[in-house]
């Protein structure tokens, strides 16, 4: 199986990261998504990770682990939460897979007015306790 999955375009808008994922995502594939995220929000000291993934954007078997894992290692980039508009299975299967104890602040959501509320309260704490 070729994996294609990729980020349609990326977009920073103030302290918020943009992402349009599409197509299936392998560990590798998540691997080089989430280091061109990293290069983009490099300039910003602290940032919200805003994924909006297409109907076609999905994992292979092996890939929710890693994704986590990615997930995990943005807060040392100096992520401080992450906003995921879902409405499909995949969101099911990623609330699923979302370990409680989670280090950072995760709204996984079908609902754009919940994720945006989600995004200004994130950065109104973040402001509050700087």
């Amino acid at each position: 199986m070729t994996v294609i999955g990729e980020y349609k375009h990326i977009l920073v808008e103030g302290q918020v990261v943009h992402t349009y994922p599409s197509a299936d995502f392998d560990a590798i594939a998540i691997d080089q998504a989430f280091d061109q995220v990293e290069q983009t929000a490099a300039s910003l000291d602290s940032w919200i990770l805003y994924e909006h993934p297409d109907e076609t954007a999905g994992f292979t078997s092996g890939a929710m682990g890693q994704l986590m894992e990615r997930y995990r290692q943005l807060q040392s980039q100096g992520c401080i939460g992450v906003a995921c508009h879902v409405d499909s299975i995949f969101g099911r299967i990623l609330r699923q897979n979302l370990p409680a104890e989670f280090p950072l602040p995760v709204l996984i959501d079908a609902q754009r007015q919940a994720l945006d509320d989600f995004v200004v309260k994130l950065l109104h704490e973040h402001r509050q306790s700087s």
